[in-house]
């Protein structure tokens, strides 16, 4: 502003006529400038007499005009105080200004100036020089709110520093009655600012320097607020006895707010976030500000050379802008998404505000741009979220805190039976009939306080099917509403998987623990992992007692592996290992084998140990050879009862010989004793050679009761010698059976030898009661001893092959097996009952009618 009133005072000055220049002269310089002249009559009366030709070019009023109308010029003279009707021109005698003043324009807008006034040779001329319209430029703003001040702001200084007067509109302007700042008051009313103070004692300094100096200064309001004059001084009758300086000021305050929010919006807009270009009706950038720069990367002055069609990638030849153009304005706002092109030849997406406007008679663009790169990068995640959530194989349903169902993907109305509306109008209890109100409250509060949690349960579809489910409730809050966005699976199919690996995990269980042979797993650390029911029962403990125990521990009760343990060669060698062995902790023969359990990359899990138990074979093939012996022992007894035979013979006949002689009776007893005798020698020795001989299976009609007195035949010696009584209570009417007679008696032998042994061995002596009677379809013959009797555990064995209670080489522990497989031959059962201390009694049920062979 300095500099534009420092330009107005030189061409003011260069205007001001010289005392000797003539009217003539003065009036050809007014023609070619920019400055207007009216000339005054001073005689009375006071009195308009000529204006310079030049005013319709600046004011657009003619000479005429003013000459017509003197009131023209009110507006332009009241700032110099100038009274066309009262005023008397002998104060002109010394030049007068340059004052501010307005000069009132026919076309529209005033024009802003400044005033000379002069008395020249009985007239008063008064210069007007134009500086132009007030009107919108990058420096000054239009008055929009109220009308520009035309009068002048005055006040008057003594040399002395005196405050001589105020005028009126000074004393609107800032609050302050003149009889309060007149004088010294001015220093200490608060009104000038510091600064204000100084410029003005300057200009009091300078009472010397009669020329119009230009002044700025900042006045305190009395209400606080601050107040901006800009205007002149000038000493006022110099070289007189009473000059003062007057200052003769505008009230700027509107004028610096409005420059101070000019560069404010200039700052705001070169330091905007978007982009924004100023272009003209041909596409033609004429300003941008920084951020347009930025974002395509050129220069400003770069910028400014091309047009919208050069960054512009939709709008790429001049048809397209006009089309463009001529929608713009149509409309005058346009709002639009596009893609412009930096320097380096990218593409940036932009949304664009474009606003049609003129001014000054010229149209402009400006358009708004912002980069919507992250936008359309958000838009395009969100758009692949909602696809992929939409698409998901996974039922996803949002519910509120009520439980009302809020959203569902495609999946879940679809799983579920229903349309998306309809679903969207159920509760959660309508889907899943135990998460009533109540549940679902509880389930809110947790989800609230976890955030998350998941669980199995099953959902309702619309016809009723149920379906189960895995679902994980995931706790939302969405501009400050809490949601629940549950993520539901079908498992309907791994239910049924899961059933299946059941059944097999089952079957193969059932599977591996009714494998006869031993089996069982042992990790790297010889715990065992997994043992069948064979193990166990071997151990004659339960499967779940062992696990996790070390295998020598449990099989050899060491506290450590044996040397050249097979486990180890098998898992350091990788290969199959074998090995038989004798385990004394439980008697028994094994042969076991070691398999080497490996990953898919061939290291060590464990080793898989399969034991075959091998000690009824070791027993069989002991039997065996005792049975070898037996049969030649049999072929021996065969040949000694042939030997004796003989002279059994000889001592039978010569017997019966001299019993037909007649001796003395003493010598007659003793030889029907010694006949008696021998007979009876001979019926043991037949009856030893039948039960020595090999017979081929028979079956024939066999009364039991007679086989039963022939076995107690056989058995009479050791029964008397072992004091043993033999008590029969054998049914009269007993029908015979099919039977195979020797095997029959083979059966029957074995039992009652087997009670002589173990009544012998408990008491010395004891009874055995053998009774036989029809029992149903059967008949029945039951051997009762009043031996020690047996264990529970020794009964629920006596028929397994090789078992026996005997000492070692009194007996095989065959004689039960065998007898109990003969008499399941013939279709009957032997089976025992015992309890310890009160001995023992055999039963043998055999079919009267067998059954078809």
């Amino acid at each position: 502003m300095q500099d534009q009133y420092k330009s107005c005072r030189t061409n003011a000055e260069q205007s001001v006529l010289p005392e000797s220049a003539c009217l003539a002269e003065i009036l050809s310089m007014i023609e070619s400038t920019r400055t207007m002249a009216f000339i005054f009559e001073t005689s009375s009366p006071f009195r308009l007499i000529y204006a310079s030709s030049n005013t319709p070019a600046l004011s657009g009023y003619l000479p005429a005009d003013y000459l017509s109308n003197p009131a023209l010029l009110d507006e332009i003279l009241k700032p110099a105080g100038l009274n066309l009707d009262t005023q008397t021109p002998k104060q002109f005698k010394t030049p007068l200004g340059p004052i501010p003043c307005y000069i009132p324009s026919k076309t529209g807008l005033p024009l802003s100036g400044e005033l000379l006034c002069k008395l020249y040779s009985g007239k008063l001329i008064c210069l007007i020089h134009c500086h132009g319209q007030v009107q919108n430029n990058p420096n000054q703003l239009a008055f929009f709110d109220e009308a520009p001040t035309l009068m002048p702001l005055i006040i008057g200084f003594e040399p002395d520093g005196k405050l001589l007067f105020a005028n009126r509109i000074f004393e609107e302007a800032t609050g302050y009655p003149a009889s309060e700042i007149s004088g010294d008051k001015w220093q200490s009313c608060g009104l000038f600012s510091e600064e204000a103070r100084e410029r003005i004692a300057q200009m009091l300094q300078n009472s010397q320097n009669d020329s119009i100096q230009p002044f700025e200064i900042r006045l305190i309001h009395k209400n606080g607020q601050t107040c901006w004059l800009s205007g002149h001084s000038q000493i006022i009758n110099p070289g007189t006895v009473s000059p003062y300086l007057q200052l003769s000021a505008r009230d700027i305050t509107i004028c610096k707010k409005s420059e101070k929010m000019l560069l404010l919006t200039r700052f705001a807009v070169e330091r905007a976030t978007d982009a924004i270009f100023w272009t003209d009706a041909g596409g033609k950038f004429v300003d941008v500000n920084q951020s347009a720069c930025d974002s395509l990367g050129y220069q400003r002055e770069d910028l400014l050379k091309l047009k919208v069609t050069d960054i512009d990638t939709l709008i790429t030849s001049q048809t397209d802008w006009e089309k463009h153009w001529e929608k713009l304005k149509a409309r005058t706002y346009l709002h639009f998404e596009s893609v412009h092109r930096n320097i380096q030849g990218g593409s940036i997406p932009v949304e664009i505000t474009a606003n049609y406007l003129q001014y000054d008679k010229m149209e402009y663009n400006i358009a708004i741009v912002r980069n919507i790169r992250q936008r359309k990068e958000a838009e395009k995640h969100l758009k692949f979220t909602s696809f992929s959530m939409e698409h998901s194989a996974d039922l996803i349903i949002w519910v509120n805190q009520n439980g009302n169902i809020i959203g569902a993907n495609r999946s879940a109305y679809q799983s579920l039976g229903y349309t998306h509306d309809e679903l969207c109008s159920l509760t959660v209890e309508d889907i899943n009939p135990v998460c009533t109100p109540e549940r679902w409250k509880t389930l809110w509060g947790r989800l609230k306080h976890d955030i998350k949690y998941a669980m199995e349960t099953a959902l309702i579809t619309k016809n009723g099917q149920k379906l189960p489910i895995d679902v994980m409730c995931n706790f939302l809050e969405f501009e400050g509403v809490d949601y629940c966005c549950a993520v539901v699976r079908n498992i309907t199919e791994r239910k049924n998987v899961y059933a299946k690996l059941l059944h097999a995990a089952e079957e193969w269980r059932i599977t591996f623990d009714n494998i006869s042979e031993i089996v069982f797993l042992l990790d790297n650390d010889f715990n065992i992992q997994r043992a069948n029911r064979a193990f166990a029962k071997a151990l004659n403990c339960q499967p779940q007692e062992i696990l996790n125990k070390k295998c020598y521990e449990v099989l050899h009760h060491t506290n450590c592996p044996q040397v050249n343990c097979p486990k180890l060669v098998a898992s350091d060698t990788q290969k199959t290992q074998y090995i038989n062995y004798f385990e004394e902790t439980i008697e028994k023969h094994f042969q076991e084998t070691i398999d080497p359990i490996l990953d898919t990359d061939g290291q060590s899990l464990g080793t898989v140990h399969i034991l075959k138990d091998l000690t009824e074979h070791h027993k069989m093939a002991a039997q065996l050879m005792i049975t070898d012996r037996l049969a030649s022992v049999g072929e021996m007894a065969a040949g000694l009862a042939h030997e004796l035979n003989n002279p059994l013979t000889s001592v039978i006949g010569f017997s019966e010989l001299l019993q037909e002689k007649k001796l003395p009776e003493d010598l007659q007893r003793d030889i029907q004793i010694i006949s008696q005798e021998a007979l009876r020698a001979a019926e043991v020795i037949r009856n030893l050679l039948a039960f020595a001989r090999r017979h081929e299976p028979s079956k024939d009609w066999v009364d039991m009761n007679v086989l039963i007195h022939k076995v107690l035949d056989i058995c009479n010696y050791e029964q008397r010698v072992n004091n043993i009584h033999i008590v029969t209570n054998l049914d009269a009417d007993l029908p015979e059976i099919k039977a195979d007679y020797f095997q029959m008696q083979q059966v029957l032998l074995n039992i009652i030898i087997n009670a002589e042994y173990f009544i012998t061995k408990a008491h010395g002596e004891g009874t055995i009661v053998i009774s036989s009677s029809r029992f149903g379809d059967n008949i029945r013959i039951s051997i009762k001893d009043d031996g020690p009797g047996m264990s529970e555990n020794v009964l629920n064995r006596i028929f397994d092959p090789f078992f026996t209670t005997k000492e070692v080489g009194k007996g095989t522990g065959l004689g039960l097996s065998i007898g109990h497989g003969i008499i399941t031959q013939h279709g009957g059962k032997l089976y025992a009952e015992s309890s310890e201390g009160k001995g023992a009694t055999f039963f043998i049920e055999l079919p009267i009618n067998p059954p078809a062979q």
